[in-house]
Protein backbone atom coordinates (compact mmCIF):
# COMPACT_ATOMS: atom_id res chain seq x y z
CA UNK A 1 0.00 0.00 0.00
CA UNK A 2 2.65 2.52 0.95
CA UNK A 3 4.04 1.93 -2.56
CA UNK A 4 1.27 2.14 -4.34
CA UNK A 5 1.06 6.09 -2.65
CA UNK A 6 5.07 6.72 -3.12
CA UNK A 7 4.39 5.71 -7.20
CA UNK A 8 1.27 7.72 -7.46
CA UNK A 9 2.94 10.81 -5.43
CA UNK A 10 5.88 10.48 -7.83
CA UNK A 11 3.14 10.29 -10.71
CA UNK A 12 2.02 13.56 -9.43
CA UNK A 13 4.51 15.37 -8.62
CA UNK A 14 6.12 14.56 -12.16
CA UNK A 15 3.06 15.84 -13.90
CA UNK A 16 2.63 18.71 -12.08
CA UNK A 17 5.89 20.02 -13.42
CA UNK A 18 4.79 19.71 -16.66
CA UNK A 19 1.83 21.84 -15.91
CA UNK A 20 3.50 24.74 -14.46
CA UNK A 21 4.19 28.08 -16.23
CA UNK A 22 7.04 30.67 -15.54
CA UNK A 23 5.71 32.69 -13.03
CA UNK A 24 8.96 35.34 -13.73
CA UNK A 25 9.11 37.25 -16.61
CA UNK A 26 12.08 39.87 -18.00
CA UNK A 27 10.71 42.86 -20.13
CA UNK A 28 12.30 45.67 -21.88
CA UNK A 29 11.79 48.84 -23.50
CA UNK A 30 13.53 50.14 -26.34
CA UNK A 31 13.87 53.98 -27.29
CA UNK A 32 14.81 55.39 -30.20
CA UNK A 33 16.31 58.95 -28.59
CA UNK A 34 13.31 59.17 -26.19
CA UNK A 35 10.48 58.18 -28.63
CA UNK A 36 9.49 54.54 -27.26
CA UNK A 37 9.65 51.95 -30.32
CA UNK A 38 9.48 48.43 -29.29
CA UNK A 39 7.78 47.03 -25.93
CA UNK A 40 9.19 43.19 -25.49
CA UNK A 41 9.07 40.33 -22.98
CA UNK A 42 10.87 36.53 -22.85
CA UNK A 43 7.75 35.27 -24.94
CA UNK A 44 6.90 37.73 -27.37
CA UNK A 45 6.91 35.92 -30.58
CA UNK A 46 8.30 39.16 -33.11
CA UNK A 47 11.48 40.85 -31.53
CA UNK A 48 11.83 42.81 -34.71
CA UNK A 49 12.23 46.80 -35.20
CA UNK A 50 12.41 48.09 -38.63
CA UNK A 51 13.96 51.88 -38.69
CA UNK A 52 13.96 54.21 -42.56
CA UNK A 53 17.78 54.04 -42.50
CA UNK A 54 17.21 57.92 -44.46
CA UNK A 55 14.48 59.33 -41.53
CA UNK A 56 18.06 58.56 -38.96
CA UNK A 57 21.02 60.92 -38.07
CA UNK A 58 24.47 60.19 -36.90
CA UNK A 59 23.04 61.82 -33.63
CA UNK A 60 20.29 59.34 -32.75
CA UNK A 61 20.60 56.67 -30.14
CA UNK A 62 18.80 53.49 -29.50
CA UNK A 63 18.19 53.05 -25.51
CA UNK A 64 17.00 50.03 -24.15
CA UNK A 65 15.59 49.73 -20.53
CA UNK A 66 15.27 45.81 -19.30
CA UNK A 67 13.85 44.88 -16.31
CA UNK A 68 13.21 41.76 -14.49
CA UNK A 69 11.31 40.81 -10.77
CA UNK A 70 14.67 38.81 -9.77
CA UNK A 71 17.30 41.30 -10.29
CA UNK A 72 20.71 39.98 -9.88
CA UNK A 73 22.78 41.50 -6.95
CA UNK A 74 26.32 43.08 -7.74
CA UNK A 75 25.83 42.29 -11.45
CA UNK A 76 27.35 44.59 -14.61
CA UNK A 77 24.33 44.44 -16.82
CA UNK A 78 25.39 44.96 -21.00
CA UNK A 79 23.34 45.56 -24.23
CA UNK A 80 25.40 44.66 -26.91
CA UNK A 81 24.83 44.81 -31.12
CA UNK A 82 25.98 41.64 -33.21
CA UNK A 83 26.13 41.62 -36.71
CA UNK A 84 27.70 39.26 -39.46
CA UNK A 85 30.76 41.78 -40.09
CA UNK A 86 34.28 41.91 -38.68
CA UNK A 87 34.53 44.81 -36.37
CA UNK A 88 33.82 45.67 -32.99
CA UNK A 89 30.16 46.98 -32.65
CA UNK A 90 29.09 49.31 -29.95
CA UNK A 91 27.63 48.42 -26.36
CA UNK A 92 26.86 49.87 -23.10
CA UNK A 93 27.12 48.51 -19.94
CA UNK A 94 25.35 49.60 -16.20
CA UNK A 95 25.77 48.74 -12.70
CA UNK A 96 22.28 49.05 -11.99
CA UNK A 97 18.92 47.59 -12.43
CA UNK A 98 16.66 48.64 -15.41
CA UNK A 99 18.78 51.33 -16.04
CA UNK A 100 19.53 52.78 -19.70
CA UNK A 101 21.82 51.12 -21.86
CA UNK A 102 22.20 53.49 -24.70
CA UNK A 103 24.01 52.67 -28.13
CA UNK A 104 24.47 55.48 -30.55
CA UNK A 105 23.71 54.72 -34.39
CA UNK A 106 26.40 56.45 -35.86
CA UNK A 107 28.42 52.99 -35.55
CA UNK A 108 25.32 50.31 -36.69
CA UNK A 109 25.14 53.04 -39.77
CA UNK A 110 28.34 53.09 -40.66
CA UNK A 111 29.13 49.06 -40.26
CA UNK A 112 25.38 49.40 -42.72
CA UNK A 113 26.68 51.10 -44.92
CA UNK A 114 30.44 49.70 -45.31
CA UNK A 115 29.62 46.11 -45.05
CA UNK A 116 25.80 46.18 -46.77
CA UNK A 117 24.68 44.48 -43.69
CA UNK A 118 20.87 45.44 -42.34
CA UNK A 119 20.37 43.34 -39.68
CA UNK A 120 21.67 44.22 -36.38
CA UNK A 121 21.17 41.63 -33.43
CA UNK A 122 20.70 43.04 -29.65
CA UNK A 123 21.63 41.52 -26.75
CA UNK A 124 21.48 41.78 -22.74
CA UNK A 125 24.00 40.09 -20.42
CA UNK A 126 24.14 40.39 -17.07
CA UNK A 127 27.37 39.51 -15.15
CA UNK A 128 28.27 38.99 -11.45
CA UNK A 129 30.96 42.09 -10.61
CA UNK A 130 32.43 38.91 -8.36
CA UNK A 131 34.12 37.08 -11.03
CA UNK A 132 33.32 33.61 -8.90
CA UNK A 133 29.79 33.88 -9.75
CA UNK A 134 28.39 33.98 -13.17
CA UNK A 135 24.84 34.50 -14.28
CA UNK A 136 24.03 34.86 -17.97
CA UNK A 137 26.45 35.68 -19.47
CA UNK A 138 26.25 34.82 -22.96
CA UNK A 139 23.17 37.31 -23.49
CA UNK A 140 19.80 36.92 -24.44
CA UNK A 141 18.42 38.27 -27.59
CA UNK A 142 16.52 41.28 -26.87
CA UNK A 143 15.12 42.10 -30.57
CA UNK A 144 16.79 42.61 -33.94
CA UNK A 145 17.33 46.16 -35.77
CA UNK A 146 16.29 45.62 -39.19
CA UNK A 147 17.68 48.70 -41.19
CA UNK A 148 15.22 49.80 -44.52
CA UNK A 149 16.81 51.53 -47.46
Amino acid sequence: MIMKFKHLLFYIFLFSNSFAKCDTLDFWSVYLNDELIGQFYQLSNEKIIRLQVKELTESDEITVRYGSDHPCVECIYTLSVMADVKRHLPEAKSTKHYSKLTISLNEILDASKMDQVHKFNFYHSERNSKPYLISNLNGQLLFTLELIN
